[in-house]
């Protein structure tokens, strides 16, 4: 059994606002976002329950890196408005279903059984049928039928590739911080967790990281990342019971009393390989337990299916 423990309230060596030259919008990197993620996707399936599901991850998202590498989308040329990727007013002009595609074809050789039952309906479905269900999943709904549950993380992986790859050419000079700090700089999309970084100038700052671009803007620690709010907030973690049991020392939640909600921390000074959304994943247990404990979850994980209207 695993249980939770209360942790005292963090401190942030920066203060309110990162000194210069601490960037407060940062970029992703393409070559390395997927691949890291893919790497601790199957760093983490070592000796787990889940290890099959973390090991379907990590090849989604090695699947992910070689499809960045590939050409753009139309996306790539849609970048005049605030914020410049916008996907709501962009989801249904950007030609992301070609990335979609090329998912498909990485996928197709080696998959067997339910995933490759999946990649043959997906090679077959309209386009207006991936265009709901991605619609739906990026506004935290269920897939609109059940069949389409098992399509949401392969969507969700296409449409990261393709906007991720418009953010890594951004200037993030340019890139303004929204007014809340649910709202990604680059994308308007919801954060999946935040990050406290290690290395050169973000040393020990947080970063909340977009579920969908993976760009990453500066909040100041222990403040609410829904509402703001610094009074109220504290950290819940999970720590192992059992013998052989495993707690997770690098994730933490960071709970907010005022609004009722959750966020997740995912601290690299623990561990300098952690990954948002490998460890967000790999924690689930932790969302368990807060929601038990009546907080609502702010920002979503794309690559975890919510469910389905019909079940």
């Amino acid at each position: 059994m695993v249980s939770g423990v209360t942790l005292p309230v963090e401190t942030d060596p920066g203060g309110t606002a990162p000194a210069d030259p601490t960037p407060r919008v940062v970029v992703p990197e393409l070559r390395a976002v997927f691949a890291d993620r893919s790497m601790r996707f199957r760093q983490l399936a070592r000796g787990r329950n889940d290890a099959d599901y973390l090991v379907f991850l990590s090849t989604l998202a090695a699947a992910q890196h070689a499809v960045a590498g590939e050409g753009g989308s139309t996306l790539d040329h849609a970048s005049g408005g605030d914020p410049p990727l916008d996907v709501t007013s962009l989801l249904r002009h950007v030609d992301w279903h070609v990335d979609l595609d090329r998912l498909l074809t990485r996928l197709r050789p080696d998959a067997t059984g339910n995933l490759l039952a999946v990649v043959e309906a997906m090679d077959v479905a309209s386009r207006t049928e991936l265009d709901v269900l991605a619609v739906a999943m990026l506004e935290g709904a269920p897939a609109p039928v059940a069949a389409q549950l098992a399509w949401m993380p392969i969507v969700a992986a296409a449409l990261q590739v393709t906007w991720t790859r418009a953010a890594s050419k951004l200037d993030p000079a340019r890139l303004r911080c929204a007014t809340t700090a649910t709202q990604c700089p680059a994308c308007g999309y919801a954060p999946v967790a935040s990050v406290v970084q290690t290395g050169g100038e973000r040393t020990g700052r947080r970063y909340l990281q977009c579920a969908l671009c993976a760009c990453e803007w500066y909040l100041v620690r222990v403040s609410c990342s829904t509402c703001g709010a610094t009074d109220g907030v504290s950290y819940l973690k999970l720590e192992a019971e059992g013998e052989g049991e495993q707690g997770y020392p690098t994730v933490r939640a960071e709970i907010c009393d005022a609004c009722r909600s959750y966020l997740k921390v995912i601290d690299r000074s623990r561990d300098g390989f952690a990954e948002a959304h490998a460890d967000d994943l790999a924690s689930l247990a932790l969302d368990v337990l807060v929601g038990e404990h009546g907080y609502q979850r702010s920002g979503p994980n794309l690559l975890f299916a919510p469910g389905t209207t019909d079940d």
